[in-house]
């Protein structure tokens, strides 16, 4: 069942992932790439340091919390520094305070692995800044659901 997300034709949000293991990188590249998102897939924190760099920050990033590199937590926190874009941390093994450290200082939401790509796509448009969303529209998917964005709440609802 594949959700149809609708994004204004002048800008297309870019996501930055940064995850080491190649397959899950892959996954979660198609997952975006198919609902039409720019995506930036990378293997570590120097790799992601260096594409802003030269490309500048991303509208919303998602980060591995164990990096080859680096902790996930401090590339967090050097693109938190920069700018206050929404960041979801992930991790296949995370204590509670580990959860709740990163909630509370750079992270607006943490996805446990392994996780569907459906789940994970979902988190990420919640958090995309609103503009990027065309208002008021209802739009099919290619099984024939049809999803409604009210934008008096903000919110995208399946039908």
């Amino acid at each position: 069942m594949q959700k149809y997300y609708q994004f204004s034709n002048i800008v297309r949000p870019q996501i930055l992932i940064v995850e080491p293991a190649l397959d899950v990188r892959l996954r979660m590249s198609k997952a975006f790439h198919d609902i039409k998102l720019r995506v930036v897939a990378v293997s570590n924190g120097a790799e992601a340091l260096d594409i802003i760099q030269g490309f500048g920050l991303p509208d919303i990033a998602l980060i591995e919390l164990l990096l080859p590199d680096m902790n996930g937590m401090e590339l967090a926190t050097q693109l938190y520094k920069r700018k206050a874009l929404p960041i979801i941390m992930t991790a296949y093994h995370a204590e509670v305070e580990t959860v709740v450290n990163l909630l509370d200082l750079v992270a607006e939401d943490f996805i446990k692995k392994p996780f569907a790509e459906r789940e994970m796509v979902a988190r990420v448009m919640r958090l995309l800044p609103k503009e990027f969303l065309i208002r008021n529209s209802t739009h099919t998917s290619l099984n024939g659901e049809t999803a409604q964005f009210d934008d008096m709440n903000a919110r995208m609802k399946l039908n």
